[in-house]
């Protein structure tokens, strides 16, 4: 079986995404998702780490991170 990852249709995908043109600072949760589904993957799950209201109350610099999650888990087939 050929790994994804020699597939030059999904690198010409993962290479026009906003994170491999502005790098970490332009990836969107929005654009990951669409280009994973552009490029033929089926999502089945996704999951974000977003901090609990005790764990905020103790550290509120992670307060962003309920905007912003940290982070991501995708499980994908095609």
């Amino acid at each position: 079986m050929q790994d994804i990852y020699d597939n030059a249709e999904f690198f010409a995908g993962y290479s026009e995404m906003r994170r491999s043109v502005e790098g970490p600072t332009g990836a969107t949760l929005r654009t990951t998702l669409t280009t994973l589904m552009r490029s033929g993957f089926t999502l089945t799950h996704v999951e974000e780490w977003a901090p609990m209201h005790e764990q905020i109350e103790a550290r509120p610099e992670v307060a962003q991170e309920r905007e912003r999650p940290i982070f991501l888990l995708l499980a994908a087939h095609k």
